[in-house]
This record gives structure tokens, sequence and C-alpha cells, in this order.
């Protein structure tokens, strides 16, 4: 899980992280991905310039089916660097996510 969430962090095309999203610009940055682990939680936080729809889930449930090994990090790895449209796994569920800060660029 560590090294996707370090693999997440730059500039990507997450084209395959989104669903039902026709933004033409795929291209996000994002600047940290977090993973602290508390007993059987786990909390995950990402920060970026912009989201697409259902990336922040997709990535979520991308992270979680890696560390519970249903899903290959190779895998992973390649979609991020392909930006293909499909194969990540279901997006993770509302329940749980939270939207904490929304904060304006500067100039």
């Amino acid at each position: 899980m560590q090294t996707l969430a370090k693999a997440f962090v730059g500039r990507h095309d997450f084209s395959a992280y989104r669903y039902k999203c026709a933004s033409p610009n795929t291209e996000k940055s994002i600047t940290r991905v977090e993973l602290t682990v508390d007993g059987s939680e786990i909390r995950i936080d990402i920060e970026g310039n912009g989201f697409l729809r259902h990336m922040v889930r997709k990535m979520v449930a991308t992270l979680v089916s890696v560390g519970a090994g249903e899903f290959e990090l190779d895998e992973a790895l390649a979609l991020l660097h392909t930006g293909a449209p499909r194969g990540t796994p279901r997006s993770a569920p509302a329940q749980g996510l939270t939207l904490m800060a929304i904060r304006r660029a500067t100039d």
C-alpha cells in the first residue's frame, strides 16, 4: 500500500481512476497520500490540485485491494502509468470518506 501511495504522488493521467466523468482534463497533481494505521482502521489522506469524479474513491479502493492482496501492485502501477480507461477495483463506498478542506490556489 505504501508503494502505491507514493506512486500516486505527482502529476498523472488519472483516466483509470474516474467513473462517469466527462472531464476533458484527466491529468491531476497529487501532492500527498498518507496512510495511518490505528488498530484495525486505516486512515488515507489525499491532497491534490483537483479530482475527477470518483477518483479518490477508486484510489482508496485500489489501495485497500492491494493491501488485502486482492489486486496486484504491478497492475495498479500499470493503470496509473498508462492512464488505461478501465481496470481499477470498484469505487470505495462513500461512507467513511470525508472532504476535509478546500483551499484556494495561491497566485
